[in-house]
């Protein structure tokens, strides 16, 4: 019997695993855990990572959280490590709040890579963001240098992804106060 799926009111689960191979790992139950997850109606997508930290990324988008934990498990059942990861919910950020409805809707329920998209995507950019529910406190505070970073790569591939925590818009408000940003 399967289970209830678990799904937010509005928007999407976003799972992002960073992990490193085990003396255990083997490719093709990772293979196999990546299409099953498609097969299940996960959008799925995965990279090599430069750094120390991990080797492989994935990440994945569906509606339902337990999907979204099936491919986390068979990952590490594949000999896959998860060193961290994050999952977030796709949203509509106070920012956006004002946007025509049909602007709103691919943020909620993104396709990735974007369907409005007609060129290659090689790369995704991920930074970690946490950010207080205060409505006062809607400024999240970033290196300079992180921010540059991420602007300089999406200039350079011209990404613009509109599921929060993927990607930083243009629109970034360069307020500097002690080496950070705020956006």
């Amino acid at each position: 019997m399967k289970s209830e799926p678990v799904s937010p009111s509005t928007g999407v689960g976003v799972l992002h695993l960073f992990c490193k191979p085990t003396p255990m790992f083997e490719s093709e139950a990772a293979v196999a855990a990546v299409k099953a997850a498609e097969a299940a109606g996960c959008q799925v997508v995965t990279i090599a990572t430069l750094g120390h930290k991990c080797d492989v990324a994935v990440m994945a988008v569906h509606e339902n959280l337990r999907e979204l934990r099936t491919l986390q498990t068979a990952v590490q059942h594949a000999g896959l490590e998860v060193v961290d990861s994050y999952v977030s919910l796709s949203e509509v950020s106070e920012y956006a709040a004002q946007m025509p409805d049909a602007m709103k809707q691919p943020r909620l329920y993104p396709t990735i890579p974007p369907s409005h998209v007609d060129y290659a995507m090689p790369a995704w950019c991920f930074y970690p963001m946490s950010k207080k529910r205060d409505p006062d406190a809607i400024a999240v505070a970033v290196p300079a240098r992180v921010v540059d970073a991420v602007i300089a790569i999406g200039d350079a591939v011209a990404v613009d992804v509109p599921a929060r925590r993927i990607a930083v818009h243009r629109r970034v408000a360069r307020h500097h106060h002690h080496g950070c940003r705020k956006i």
